[in-house]
């Protein structure tokens, strides 16, 4: 009898855990594969600035290699040459939910590195200002002290978005996350922290730049301290992109040395 018992308990409770699995599909092979239930598929930098910094100086051969006459340098030229956009940092990050129940993404907040460091000096690129339009983005000033996400355009007025609300993942899912972060003087180097709720259980993800890299932005100098600046092509000088040296240039942000003499 108490194995007649046991034995039908046991089919019992196989024949339960068989119905509920059918209707609320557990993810045990996802948590077996170790992966994330978010996961990050894509981070795209947004190039709309309108200078960026070069922290390697281009040599004659970098130079040679960007065809002025055809316009600003391309985004390859621009990273060879160890670009670091200037004053605001524009990221696209894609998440997408791994888990058949909902991911719940509950803030994300920039990380510091390291502290923040006086702005780069080196060469700079001038380039055609873009706006960034006015989609739905979060801004964020990473130079500050315990920097928060803050909704901006979309035709809302700003508010800490993750005080108030969240971003929900189902499973497949793509949620494209545009992040504008700014400094008001200082380079800056940080990662994007991600807190989420999965599987009733909290958890938390770091962000970065392609490569593993830190996400960058540094402040403006006084014009004069950069070693040399490429002018952009919207000041209409005869020499597409002509440049000069910081003490030129400073000349010519004051308006007392002409833009293409």
């Amino acid at each position: 009898m108490t194995l007649l018992l046991a034995a039908t308990a046991a089919y019992f409770s196989d024949y339960v855990k068989s119905f509920f699995g059918a209707l609320l599909p557990v993810d045990e092979a996802e948590e077996a594969s170790g992966r994330a239930p978010v996961e990050v598929r894509d981070v795209h930098y947004l190039n709309l600035n309108s200078a960026y910094f070069l922290s390697r100086p281009p040599s004659e051969e970098d130079i040679a290699g960007w065809d002025r006459k055809a316009g600003p340098p391309s985004a390859e030229w621009l990273e060879r040459q160890g670009e670091v956009p200037l004053d605001v940092a524009r990221w696209e990050v894609t998440l997408e939910g791994r888990r058949t129940s909902e991911v719940v993404v509950t803030d994300m907040r920039p990380k510091l590195v390291a502290p923040c460091e006086p702005p780069l000096d080196g060469s700079l690129v001038e380039t055609p200002a873009q706006g960034a339009g006015d989609k739905f983005r979060f801004g964020v000033a990473v130079d500050r002290p315990n920097p928060v996400m803050m909704t901006i355009g979309g035709g809302t007025a700003p508010f800490p978005y993750f005080e108030q609300k969240t971003i929900r993942l189902p499973k497949g899912e793509k949620n494209v996350v545009t992040v504008e972060a700014t400094t008001s003087g200082p380079h800056c180097r940080w990662t994007i922290e991600v807190d989420y709720i999965a599987d009733g259980k909290r958890g938390q993800m770091s962000v970065t730049a392609p490569g593993g890299k830190p996400f960058e932005v540094t402040g403006h100098l006084d014009p004069a301290r950069y070693s040399s600046v490429f002018l952009a092509a919207l000041r209409k000088c005869p020499q597409p992109y002509r440049r000069v040296s910081g003490a030129e240039y400073a000349e010519i942000q004051a308006g007392t040395k002409p833009e293409c003499g």
